[in-house]
């Protein structure tokens, strides 16, 4: 699994968040590729790498991402690649693991971790979850100083995926 072109984006929104200003009006994704839905509080971006297809969208200096990567088997031990993409992608951000719990969608089971980017002042929840071939990531990034938990469990707990 390879997330630094993912968390490169990340830290580069992170940075540069303050020069955008949106209008924000919400808009829901549905991805039939993906198999999976989530409601963006503003407008959303895509890209695509060839590997993983990337969404986000900014509000003031809060940043909202969902992404998925489809690989060409089965994951088999979901939890423990779990555990790997949340260590992978804290080791890319230079953070600290404030706190890991499961994240439950649907019948899949995954990871939710609480990361604090010393470098940026920056917290991130990130949520990663693997169903079938899919590997699913939902994150949010913004200075702790101006975090809006409210925004993020509205968007994390808008996620879904679809059959």
């Amino acid at each position: 699994m390879k997330h630094t072109p993912f968390a490169l984006l990340m830290i580069g929104f992170v940075v540069f968040s303050t020069a955008f200003t949106t209008t924000v009006h919400a808009q829901k994704l549905i991805s039939s590729q993906g198999k999976m839905s989530v409601k963006f509080p503003a407008e959303y971006t895509k890209t695509d790498d060839g590997l993983t297809v990337k969404y986000s969208a900014v509000v003031g200096e809060q940043t909202f991402f969902a992404a998925y990567t489809i690989h060409e088997v089965e994951l088999e031990d979901k939890m423990g690649l779990s555990e790997v993409s949340l260590e992978e992608f804290n080791n890319i951000l230079n953070g600290t693991i404030l706190q890991k719990t499961e994240w439950k969608v649907k019948k899949n089971t995954g990871l939710k971790g609480v990361i604090r980017m010393a470098t940026e002042e920056a917290k991130v929840q990130y949520h990663v979850v693997m169903v079938g071939q899919i590997q699913y990531q939902v994150v949010v990034i913004a200075p702790e100083a101006t975090w809006d938990q409210k925004a993020t469990d509205k968007f994390v707990k808008s996620f879904k995926i679809l059959k």
